[in-house]
């Protein structure tokens, strides 16, 4: 929301008809070229070196970067403090950010194809659940239980599981399952356990009873 804010004051701000006695359309088209063809890749790839993901991946995340709110910010206060040809670098900003979201924005799908980068769209869930620790718990791990496994279909009262294991949470096709002693379990649900960090648990004897994470 913040940023369509942004985009509305900002195309409520600028004159078109003002752009060309400003020079905008020219220098904010050279700008727009450098900073999204050949500055913002070149850099995005060094510091992508680092990151184990493929080429393909460093060369979509190093072409679709869009840029939006800070530019019109930054450019607006150019604009209200009076700064010598504040007026023509507003213009610029309104260029090349008008650039980065028609060019970059619309040529998203089809660079995504050309570097093997698969997109999908999840529906926004109306009351997500989150929990943020201070520090990385210890002893939290999350499995899905597989058509098969030995707690597909078992009651949690007999699932064969360590004494320092406790089942948290069960999320059954996005809603949070009420658990009791008699509760059974079904393939693809989402099990939340919490292990005693102390105990010495083999992650894949744990694992063989959900059937994977």
């Amino acid at each position: 929301m913040g940023e369509i804010a942004a985009f509305t004051a900002l195309g409520l701000t600028v004159i078109l008809a003002d752009f060309d006695d400003l020079g905008a359309w020219q220098d904010g088209t050279v700008m727009a070229v450098c900073a999204l063809v050949v500055v913002r890749p070149a850099v995005m790839m060094v510091m992508l070196q680092a990151v184990r993901i493929r080429t393909g991946e460093r060369v979509f995340l190093s072409l679709t970067g869009l840029k939006g709110a800070v530019p019109i910010l930054l450019g607006s206060f150019v604009l209200t403090g009076h700064a010598t040809a504040g007026r023509a670098v507003y213009a610029i900003v309104f260029v090349v950010v008008a650039a980065s979201i028609l060019v970059q924005g619309s040529m998203i799908p089809w660079l995504a194809r050309r570097c093997g980068v698969n997109l999908h769209s999840a529906p926004l869930q109306p009351w997500p659940l989150g929990v943020r620790f201070r520090s990385p718990p210890n002893g939290v791990r999350r499995y899905r239980v597989c058509s098969g496994a030995p707690a597909d279909r078992t009651r949690i009262d007999d699932l064969d599981v360590p004494d320092a294991v406790w089942i948290a949470l069960v999320i059954r096709r996005g809603a949070l399952l009420a658990l009791r002693s008699d509760t059974c379990l079904r393939a693809g649900d989402e099990v939340v356990l919490v292990t005693d960090p102390d105990a010495d648990l083999p992650e894949d004897d744990v694992e063989r009873i959900f059937g994977g994470r």
